[in-house]
């Protein structure tokens, strides 16, 4: 699955691993509106077309489980392609998604990162400052190449634990703020996010991407109306 958006991009949304949760399984991309976490992800801090986006692995996988299930050698396949692009990116701000890239950055891939608490209306909140030495053209004079805000899953937040919301919507903030783009406040405490992923998100997609539906996929819609958990289970 190919990696979408611009290297110009002020900020890089840095993603899991596609699942077969889309109606585009072939040639696709990272910017895929049909797979509801990248949909959400789409709905704040992004432009379409032209924000970067792309998955740690980029093999399509059924669970996203290749972080714990693919050999060494094939995930460090996948890491050295990725570790291009971060090199080429322009990207002052790069956000990772989930528990299972944060760990895989911070103890498998040995990078050195400094962290840095904020404080006022952010304390507790820490940003990450990505060295320049984790890089294989690193800019002389330069002591960090980029900041990392490390986020909540977007799975999460179809069933969030208290407080999670407003701490995903202050680190997007921050990230935002720091890459001098547009964001929607409250967008996962005020769930604004769910005018993009609807309970009814599959029959919703097959409808603006295939037209009206046939008998069929009216069928298919009636299977969907039950579809929250499905969803839930959805991953990037």
């Amino acid at each position: 699955v190919r990696v979408s958006g611009s290297l110009q991009s002020p900020i890089a949304h840095h993603v899991h691993q596609p699942s077969f949760t889309t109606l585009q399984p072939r040639n696709g991309e990272t910017a895929d509106e049909t797979n509801p976490c990248i949909a959400s992800i789409m709905g704040n801090a992004f432009e379409k077309g032209k924000t970067l986006i792309y998955d740690h692995l980029l093999r399509r996988d059924e669970k996203s489980e290749g972080l714990e299930t693919y050999p060494e050698d094939v995930k460090r396949c996948h890491e050295a392609y990725l570790q291009k692009v971060r090199e080429s990116m322009e990207a002052k701000v790069e956000v990772v998604y989930g528990k299972s890239v944060k760990e895989r950055m911070l103890q498998k891939q040995a990078f050195k990162f400094d962290a840095l608490p904020l404080w006022g209306e952010y304390e507790g909140i820490y940003i990450i400052l990505d060295c320049e030495s984790n890089y294989s053209n690193p800019q002389q004079g330069h002591r960090y190449r980029r900041i990392i805000v490390f986020v909540a899953h977007p799975q999460r937040f179809f069933y969030p634990k208290e407080g999670e919301c407003a701490r995903q919507d202050k680190l997007l903030a921050v990230a935002a703020k720091i890459s001098r783009i547009g964001f929607i406040e409250g967008y996962y405490e005020d769930r604004k996010w769910r005018t993009i992923v609807p309970a009814n998100f599959p029959s919703t997609v097959r409808k603006r991407f295939f037209g009206n539906p046939s008998e069929q996929s009216q069928n298919d819609e009636g299977r969907s109306n039950a579809s929250e958990k499905e969803i839930g289970r959805a991953h990037v």
